[in-house]
């Protein structure tokens, strides 16, 4: 037999032990690993019916938002922790739901937005650097938010920095 011929074999025959090994038979000291919450069945593979309730349900708590084009996916009980805002009264009879792709769409800053959803979900609201002050509390009153709720210490760092940034490139 030819060196080629020898491989040849000699790959089908470790394919063959590999292929044993994936099917699930397992050596004697193999132990099997379980995944939290997941439920088996008689012949112990995964409940693929409970697995997709699970995920079923889950979706429901899930929201889609697109904004300026940027799609967010947060949970619907995270937008109800800042009360009588736009995000906490989101429903589906609103003009800017789209069913067939189930979200939001609004025509915002999406750099913006990534501070109000953070917001919703620490508690604490920062300023960009990046944004100047007008726009984000545009976009903050468009929301429903408070601009006086943002951290002190960062709206001043950011208009230091912009009035820092600003006042260098008129000096060159």
């Amino acid at each position: 037999m030819d060196d080629s011929g020898l491989r040849a074999s000699s790959l089908s025959a470790a394919f063959a032990v590999f292929s044993v090994r994936v099917r699930g038979r397992r050596s004697a000291g193999s132990r099997s690993r379980r995944l939290p919450g997941v439920t088996r069945r008689a012949g112990g593979g995964r409940s693929r019916e409970s697995w997709r309730r699970r995920t079923m349900a889950d979706a429901d708590h899930r929201v889609i938002l697109n904004v300026g084009g940027i799609r967010h996916e947060t949970y619907k009980a995270t937008l109800k922790k800042i009360p009588a805002t736009r995000l906490s009264r989101l429903t589906e009879a609103l003009a800017n739901y789209d069913p067939i792709l189930n979200e939001y769409f609004f025509d915002r800053h999406p750099g913006v937005f990534a501070q109000i959803l953070n917001y919703y979900r620490t508690g604490k609201l920062h300023y960009p650097t990046d944004v100047c002050g007008p726009l984000f509390e545009e976009e903050l009153e468009f929301w429903g938010l408070d601009a006086n709720q943002a951290r002190s210490n960062c709206r001043s760092t950011s208009r230091t920095l912009l009035y820092l940034s600003s006042s260098s490139s008129s000096s060159l």
